[in-house]
């Protein structure tokens, strides 16, 4: 981005500043590619920081309408072109939001508990939800009063679902690897001088993309040689991918697979296997691992290489 003239900046809800194992922390990796203005909750004063549900700092932030109100005070002055991140935190556990935005009721008290009844914390949930689309208002308000929206290619996205028990321990995120936690909102906007961008993406609606696809369809919709050391492609491309595989590792190993309307998950741990037909199940409730021996068997890791074909299209019956 840099050689191509962009300034780049990042606002964030979240403290930055953490790591794990060998990882520096996040806001160390900002810092090490020269991004030249980065503002997150550690740069806020303890008044303004939410009580959250424990003091660690993954779960320390500060409201998200701070951070928009942050990020438009910059773009007062910015001149195009530049590179924006904002990254709102509202929907991250525990799901703090001042009191207007409290419409699906009751949602319990703090600090919010992490076992049953689900309903009151899936209304804290959609209340945050709430917050970060009104957040997400005031952005777009600001980009379109300084000139800058109808130039702008905009994503709006997630880096994963959430939970409240709808698969027996499917709760939360990093637990499971049904819809809930690994199907995100992927939403893009093209300015009117990114006509082109738009039509193509119409095109590419139908494919299967994961977080990957983003930055290669911002690039190519944009302008910007994409390098060969990106994994994803466009939207509107192909994926060189056999299928998309999604992992999950914490309480217990799962490994998941979509091709089409199929989605293949796997318990590794208790060798049990799912089969879901997505257009007809979007919930995840009918296993059709059993009926379905050849579609299984398509899917099945324990075969070899040699055995597999490597990419299953299913007849339409």
């Amino acid at each position: 981005l840099k050689s191509y003239g962009y300034k780049s900046a990042i606002f964030s809800s979240m403290d930055l500043r953490w790591g794990s194992g060998w990882q520096k922390q996040v806001l160390d990796y900002f810092k090490d590619e020269g991004v030249e203005k980065i503002f997150h909750a550690a740069d806020v004063g303890e008044e303004f920081r939410h009580p959250g549900f424990s003091k660690t700092i993954y779960n320390y932030g500060v409201d998200d309408g701070f951070t928009a109100s942050a990020v438009n005070k910059w773009l007062e002055n910015a001149k195009s072109p530049f590179f924006l991140i904002v990254h709102f935190h509202s929907t991250h556990y525990s799901y703090e939001v001042p009191e207007k935005f409290v419409v699906f009721k009751p949602v319990p008290k703090l600090p919010f508990r992490s076992a049953p009844p689900w309903t009151p914390m899936l209304n804290a949930y959609d209340n945050a939800i709430f917050r970060v689309d009104d957040a997400v208002r005031e952005v777009f308000e600001k980009l379109e009063s300084k000139n800058h929206l109808e130039n702008s290619v905009i994503a709006i996205t997630a880096d994963h679902g959430e939970s409240f028990d709808e698969h027996p321990g499917s709760y939360y995120h990093m637990t499971s690897v049904y819809e809930t936690q690994v199907r995100v909102p992927l939403l893009f906007y093209f300015g009117k001088k990114n006509s082109k961008a738009k039509v193509l993406l119409e095109e590419g609606k139908n494919r299967i993309t994961g977080l990957v696809d983003i930055m290669p369809t911002l690039f190519k919709s944009s302008g910007i040689r994409l390098s060969k050391e990106f994994e994803g492609a466009p939207i509107w491309g192909t994926s060189s991918k056999s299928y998309e595989k999604m992992i999950s590792y914490h309480f217990r190993p799962k490994y998941a697979a979509r091709s089409g309307k199929w989605k293949y998950i796997q318990e590794m741990d208790i060798h049990k296997t799912h089969l879901y037909d997505l257009e007809s199940d979007p919930n995840e409730k009918n296993n059709l691992a059993k009926q379905f021996p050849e579609i299984i068997s398509a899917f099945d890791l324990s075969q070899s290489n040699e055995n597999r074909t490597g990419k299953y299209s299913p007849k339409k019956k």
